[in-house]
This record gives C-alpha cells, sequence and structure tokens, in this order.
C-alpha cells in the first residue's frame, strides 16, 4: 500500500491545487508534483520487487463499469492502465446479453494497480463531467461527436501520464541506476504480458474511426484535465 506518509503530502499539495486563490500555474504545479510522488512511489516499487520478489505480487481483477457511456469509460480505464505499467482488456459481450455495462479485466503489480486505481477515479468522474457539458456542433451527430471527444480525452490523457512515468523514471532514479531501472520495468511488463497470455490466447485490436471535430475538442480537454485531484484520494475505481 502507498505509505501514509506519502499520501498525506499528496493530499496536502492536491488541497492547494485546488485552493480558488492559486493562479492557473500554481495549481498546475501542485498537481504535477503530487503525480510525480504517486510515479516515484511505482518506480521504488519496481526496484524494490526486484531485490524481494514477494514484496510486490502480480495480480488481475474483473471490473465491471456501468453506464452511462460504459464503453468510454472502457477505453479510458484500459489506456490509463497501459500508460502505468498495467495491462487492461474490455471483455466483450455476447450478442444479446449487453446490459449497458462494459466489464475490464486488469492485469499488473498491485503497487501499479493501486496507484492506477487512484488516478482512474479522477479521470473518469473528470471526463464524465466534461461530457456533460459538451455542445455538438450544428448538424453533427451529438452521438458520434461525443463518442470522439471521449475516445481524444481519453487519448490525451493516456499520453501525459505516460510522459509524467518517464520524467519520474528518469528523476528518481541515479544516472548510474537508469539502465538497471529500465531492466526492471521491461521484466515487470514482461510479467504482466506473460499473465494476460496466460488468461487469454488471443486478443483483438480494434480501430475506431471517429469525427475528427469531437476528438480534437476531447483531447483539448484532456489537455487540461488534472492528473490527481482531492477526488483521487477519496474515490476508488476497483471495488466499487
Amino acid at each position: 500500500m502507498i505509505p501514509e506518509a506519502t499520501l498525506r503530502k499528496v493530499r496536502s499539495m492536491l488541497a492547494m491545487a485546488e485552493d480558488p486563490s492559486v493562479t492557473e500555474a500554481e495549481a498546475e504545479a501542485f498537481t504535477a508534483k503530487a503525480m510525480k510522488w504517486i510515479s516515484e512511489y511505482g518506480i521504488d516499487m519496481a526496484v524494490a520487487t526486484a531485490k524481494q520478489p514477494t514484496s510486490d505480487i502480480l495480480t488481475d481483477k474483473q471490473v465491471t463499469l456501468p453506464g452511462p457511456r460504459a464503453m468510454a469509460k472502457a477505453n479510458l480505464f484500459c489506456l490509463v492502465a497501459d500508460a502505468m505499467r498495467c495491462k487492461a482488456l474490455r471483455i466483450p459481450k455476447r450478442r444479446g446479453q449487453g446490459d449497458g455495462t462494459q466489464t475490464v479485466h486488469i492485469f499488473g503489480y498491485a503497487s501499479d494497480i493501486e496507484r492506477f486505481t487512484l488516478v482512474h477515479a479522477s479521470l473518469e468522474l473528470q471526463m464524465m463531467n466534461g461530457l456533460a457539458q459538451v455542445t455538438p456542433p450544428p448538424r453533427a451527430s451529438a452521438r458520434k461527436y461525443k463518442t470522439a471527444w471521449c475516445v481524444g480525452f481519453a487519448n490525451r490523457v493516456a499520453e501525459r501520464i505516460e510522459s509524467l512515468e518517464k520524467t519520474a523514471q528518469q528523476e528518481a532514479v541515479p544516472q548510474e541506476a537508469q539502465r538497471s531501472t529500465e531492466l526492471v520495468l521491461m521484466d515487470r511488463n514482461r510479467a504482466v504480458q506473460q499473465r494476460v497470455a496466460s488468461e487469454y490466447e488471443r486478443t483483438v485490436t480494434r480501430r475506431t474511426s471517429v469525427l475528427s471535430s469531437g476528438y480534437g475538442a476531447g483531447a483539448a480537454a484532456g489537455a487540461r484535465a488534472d492528473i490527481g485531484q482531492s477526488r483521487l484520494s477519496d474515490r476508488a475505481a476497483l471495488g466499487r
């Protein structure tokens, strides 16, 4: 589990980021610092596990995401999981058995799934709140536009998180230890992929065409999204 001392620091930094008296630049700096601590914790756990394998176990869990927009939620879930060194797959429904929900299966080391849970909870809420304020342009299909908006949001957020993870690795590890840390992370990724392969013989990647205008608006919103807010310490995506 994330140490209580780290959680206190993260919550304190995020509380300052949400203070209406701070500037936007200050809020972004506070939020980035909080995410940096969360990412550094992931690096520390990866290195520690390489020395003591029992300190962080490889695990998996299925999660059911409710509607509305369950498909969009599943896409966000999978992309953010991948950005945080986990792997998540959407389990398709059999024809005629759709109930408005989507089930995803996440694989990863316990510490990475814990980190993912914190971040994902906030991002899903931000996506749904942002979507509620979206007004499709004239003549555009509202359904297609909003679908594209969600895809753009999820992709941009995942790109930002992946960048922050790489930055945390570079800053948290001494230069002389960079290569060994990269190997540790590669080994962890390989173990996760092997765990996935042991559960699913075949996975399918589907490409979906979306409206460029909706995608662009969603990506812009994803670029503005806070990667870690006070909500991130109050809600959990797994086990809801």
